[in-house]
């Protein structure tokens, strides 16, 4: 799976035909996918979907859209980048603080 990550979001909106164009570059060029990383506006992410020429992935993140309305808007993948780990992480200091403390982490 190669997803093509579009940084035109990431660096400050530069437009979104400069990043439909690099979408389409990277898919003609071989991406399954296209990431624009960091995009969460509804708005754009279904101009974006619909104007792209293949499958986008959007980052799942606070302020994203919900996972629902990211699937209505036409998004075909979602990330989830650290932030999986960062709330398990969080979640298995607090067991580890109990334990310290000589109670059950459950």
């Amino acid at each position: 799976m190669i997803n093509a990550r579009v940084d035109t979001y990431l660096v400050g909106s530069t437009g979104r035909a400069a990043a439909v164009e690099r979408a389409r570059r990277y898919l003609e060029a071989g991406a399954d996918c296209v990431y624009p990383i960091t995009l969460a506006d509804d708005g754009e992410i279904e101009a974006l979907v619909g104007e792209a020429g293949g499958p986008v992935n959007i980052l799942f993140r606070p302020g994203a859209p919900s996972l629902q309305r990211l699937a209505e808007l036409g998004v075909a993948r979602i990330s989830f980048g650290g932030g999986l780990h960062r709330a398990a992480h969080v979640h298995a200091q607090g067991l580890f603080a109990k334990v310290h403390e000589g109670q059950s982490p459950y």
